[in-house]
């Protein structure tokens, strides 16, 4: 039943501005900072894509954008492959295949821990060994005020129960940012493109704003 509202909650949260705002923001994200994990030469999937912010904006060779809504495909770009599915069946075609996965501001739609399991279960199987996921999410550590404010947030998780449960299914933490950048564009956060430039500069501002932790986990075996 939710997800068959998930695009009329959505316009009720987000202005045309603010999704203008989001879809800047996550350009220069991509190119100030979350690039840096990703070489052009890599194969990327992007999981529960949505409006595909991540996967355009990011530079590699194949591009992956995943989702159980088919109106992905008028979101992701032309040198993007659109795959409808979970995130918790992927199709074993995708098997060893990619160098990085992403998953952006996810996990708490999930309805269940064991649904985070499966998922990271599944992004295991398709991660060459030795590749990278790189997990944008609310963590529940420091935005609990807020984190239930949004309708469809189920499940909480933070930063060390997101590690340790990676660990524990055969990943390496490499990078764990508890506080990174601010929950949605709705916060109180100065709006300047050329300032968000400079606060991903300034990583000393990320404990006083971030509400959003950023994991890098390496597939070990």
């Amino acid at each position: 039943m939710l997800k068959n509202i998930l695009s009329e909650l959505y316009k009720v949260r987000y202005s045309q501005s603010e999704e203008h705002l989001k879809g800047v923001y996550w350009k220069i994200l991509c190119e100030e900072f979350l690039q840096k994990f990703i070489k052009e030469s890599d194969t990327v999937m992007d999981i529960a894509a949505g409006h595909c912010e991540f996967i355009n904006n990011i530079k590699c060779r194949r591009k992956f954008a995943v989702d159980i809504d088919r109106r992905i495909k008028k979101y992701a770009g032309k040198n993007v492959r659109v795959v409808i599915s979970s995130a918790e069946n992927l199709p074993r075609s995708f098997n060893n295949l990619c160098d990085a996965v992403f998953v952006g501001c996810f996990l708490e739609h999930l309805p269940s821990k064991d649904a985070v399991i499966a998922v990271f279960k599944n992004i295991k199987r398709i991660l060459k060994s030795g590749g990278r996921l790189m997990i944008l999410n609310p963590n529940i550590r420091f935005s609990t005020a807020t984190y239930w404010d949004y309708f469809d947030h189920l499940t909480p998780v933070s930063d060390r129960s997101v590690s340790e449960v990676l660990k524990a299914l055969g990943f390496q933490i490499e990078v764990n940012i508890p506080r990174f950048v601010p929950n949605t564009i709705k916060d109180s956060l100065p709006k300047s493109p050329t300032l968000v430039k400079l606060y991903l500069k300034l990583p000393f501002l990320f404990p006083i704003f971030g509400k959003q932790m950023f994991i890098v986990a390496r597939k070990k075996n």
